[in-house]
């Protein structure tokens, strides 16, 4: 509310829903101002040259199939339109105006439970005719929960109608049934449709489905989440938790009246049985509670949540060492290969100490003798590739590519790379990774190429045998 000059933008905000009734919409009382979106509970409105009065409209929920006072949803063959003049029920009803056959339909994207059986149900709902003798006697009204017509579906003849409103009353047991019964617990379709001589106004308001064996309905309320409604004692009745805001998470549910039974009181979707009174709850959030990881040598060190998948790498290796494997001093974390400085740590709710624990690089690879330094290779904090240098012991005596006349290119490679012998005749080759694990073998040449294009990015030994000699050298994989 407010005084605003014309053409001024105003935000404008539905009070929060009384029990058991939803925001439908905003209803333009006087004036002709501009509303955004009349659907929305929280919208902007444009200010004309004249005073402005709205209101915000709720509907009771789980009375009506449908209220039929808004055309959200809502199909038709021929013209339509809502009419806020003539209605039997709340804001207004829906209005055809045409021949064409099919006058109302609806798929409801939250399917409703009626609580009705079919021994004693009835759907009802005002029918307004303009010109009955227009209609021939060909129509039908469907009901049905697979949202399409045809499938499990209640059908009726409309029966006599006069011109103006009538009262429709359809008893479920009478009714004709397509495709199997539907479930009266969760009906998702309506249509009635005519087949006219000429033009009719037809319109349509307060479509219910009613047991009038089942006693009274009682209204639900939930706080936090989803179910509302109007219930027969019994009914059984989904209720969810809205989604956790962020740092929150769903703890319980709450009952604040009545004394509902709650399946699982601790569950975010669940089932609650209606009592003979009215019903009041609420989804209770806590704040989700982080615990601690230390990374002692690496990165990673942080406050996570239980569950939460931590990225954990170790710090360059001290000079004369290399990485060995992760050591969990605290907790029982889960840590997905803890041989590796690169990988990944599963929290759980307790805090947790790893460390980086490194090792004398004396290795030996694949026949060969120690290779004097040996470096880890991943991801560091920039995310830029790293090129390592591998310095082989001369002491060993094996020799030098270059020594023997054989070319290798190109060298870093991404796929293929090219060896050139000029004098010698290679016999074998083998490429071992950075740990010493023999990753290739090719004992018969046939081109004088090797396709590395499979294999990880980083450093590699490449030892090319011949007939009375080895050699080695490095290469990289970028």
């Amino acid at each position: 509310d407010g005084r605003y000059v014309q053409d001024e933008i105003v935000a404008i905000s539905a009070d929060e829903a009384p029990p058991a009734q939803q925001f439908i919409g905003w209803v333009i009382d006087s004036g002709t101002p501009l509303i955004e979106d009349i659907y929305a509970e929280k919208t902007t409105l444009r200010m004309t040259e004249d005073d402005v009065v709205i209101s915000a409209r709720y509907k009771v929920l789980g009375i009506y199939l449908d209220d039929c006072d808004l055309l959200k949803d809502w199909g038709s063959s021929g013209s339509f339109s809502l009419n806020t003049e003539d209605q039997k029920e709340g804001l207004g009803c829906l209005e055809f105006n045409g021949e064409q056959t099919d006058e109302y339909k609806k798929v409801f994207s939250m399917p409703y439970n009626s609580g009705a059986s079919v021994e004693s149900g009835k759907l009802q709902f005002w029918y307004y005719v303009s010109d009955v003798s227009r209609l021939e006697s060909s129509n039908q009204v469907e009901i049905g929960s697979a949202g399409r017509p045809d499938q499990n579906e209640f059908n009726w003849n409309i029966g006599e109608l006069t011109d103006g409103w009538n009262f429709i009353s359809l008893d479920l047991s009478a009714a004709a049934i397509t495709d199997g019964e539907p479930d009266m617990n969760a009906i998702n379709w309506f249509r009635l449709y005519h087949f006219k001589s000429g033009p009719v106004i037809t319109r349509i308001d307060a479509i219910e489905i009613v047991d009038p064996t089942a006693g009274e309905r009682h209204p639900l309320t939930v706080y936090n989440g989803t179910g509302d409604g109007n219930y027969y004692s019994g009914i059984e009745v989904q209720i969810t938790a809205d989604q956790a805001q962020e740092g929150m998470m769903f703890d319980s549910w709450e009952i604040t009246s009545g004394s509902p039974e709650i399946l699982d009181m601790n569950l975010p979707t669940t089932v609650l049985t209606m009592p003979a009174t009215e019903v009041i709850i609420k989804a209770i959030f806590t704040e989700i509670k982080k615990y601690s990881l230390t990374v002692n040598g690496g990165s990673g060190s942080g406050s996570y949540t239980p569950g939460e998948s931590i990225m954990i790498f170790a710090n360059a290796a001290p000079e004369g060492h290399i990485f060995e494997q992760w050591k969990v001093d605290a907790g029982s974390p889960s840590v997905k290969n803890i041989n590796s400085a690169l990988t990944y740590l599963t929290m759980t709710g307790e805090d947790v100490v790893v460390s980086a624990i490194y090792r004398d690089p004396t290795v030996s690879v694949g026949g060969m003798d120690a290779i004097e330094n040996e470096v880890a290779i991943y991801p560091n904090p920039a995310n830029t590739k790293v090129y390592v240098e591998l310095t082989v012991n001369q002491s060993t005596g094996i020799k030098d590519l270059a020594k023997a006349g054989i070319q290798m290119y190109p060298n870093p490679t991404s796929g293929i790379v090219n060896l050139e012998s000029e004098n010698t005749e290679i016999e074998s080759i083998q490429i071992f990774d950075i740990t010493g694990i023999l990753v290739l073998e090719i004992s018969d040449l046939e081109k004088q190429q090797i396709d590395l294009s499979e294999y990880k990015q980083g450093v590699y030994l490449i030892k090319i045998n011949t007939n009375n000699e080895s050699f080695t050298s490095r290469i990289i994989i970028k």
